[in-house]
Order: C-alpha cells, then sequence, then structure tokens
C-alpha cells in the first residue's frame, strides 16, 4: 500500500468517473480513488493518484502558499527528477518518463512546513 514517509492514516473520497457504457440519462458512476492527505501547520495536502502512471496532482488548501514554496520529486538513488516551484492550490506533476519504481516528493511550503510521500509509479 502506498503510504506516507511517516505513516500517517490516509482516508480515501470518493471521485466520479466516466464509465463507456453509461446513458444520457444515468448519473456519473462513482468509484474509490484514495486520496492521501496531510495537515501541515494551516495547510492541507492532498496528493493523488497514489500509485500513479505518471500524472500526479497535489493539492494545497488552507492560508496563503508562500511564494517560495517548492515541490521536489526524487529517485530511489536521491536524484532530483522533477521540480516545481511557484506551486499553486492545484498542481500537476508528471513522472510518465521516469521508469516504474519508488519515489520521494518533498513539499516544501517554508522552512518548518515540510511534508514528505512516497509515490509508487506504475
Amino acid at each position: 500500500m502506498p503510504s506516507r514517509a511517516d505513516s500517517t492514516e490516509k482516508t480515501p473520497s470518493k471521485l466520479k468517473s466516466f464509465s463507456g457504457e453509461t446513458s444520457a440519462k444515468e448519473d456519473v458512476a462513482t468509484t474509490e480513488m484514495p486520496k492521501y492527505e496531510d495537515v501541515l501547520a494551516d495547510f492541507k495536502i492532498t496528493i493523488y493518484p497514489n500509485p500513479t502512471k505518471g500524472l500526479l496532482r497535489v493539492d494545497i488548501t488552507g492560508v496563503e502558499i508562500p511564494k517560495d514554496a517548492r515541490i521536489y520529486i526524487y529517485n530511489v538513488q536521491g536524484a532530483i527528477v522533477r521540480q516545481l516551484t511557484g506551486i499553486s492550490v492545484s498542481n500537476e506533476l508528471d513522472i510518465s518518463a521516469q521508469p516504474a519504481g519508488s519515489y520521494i516528493i518533498k513539499i516544501l511550503l517554508n522552512k518548518d512546513n515540510i511534508s514528505t510521500w512516497t509515490i509508487i509509479k506504475n
């Protein structure tokens, strides 16, 4: 099971997804997609999907995000494979060019608020 580095408990939430067999009168099917969340000071961080096939979403809500906030993704050798500066409330990171395996995502909101996660890429 994918986990956050400090193994804080996470809860899945429901998202709507389209099934190719719905009619115009049918409602969109609801499926389970795990979202992993962390509360860090006044920020709520949500990362999904994990595991991922390449596109990873990082949502940050709460107080205003500092201008110098950054997101880093590291491979198991410790090399940075993706970096995002000037992050916003909703961020998308693409690691589809990277090989399958485990990655570490580090979210630095300021010097006192750092969140570290383990990401699995299929």
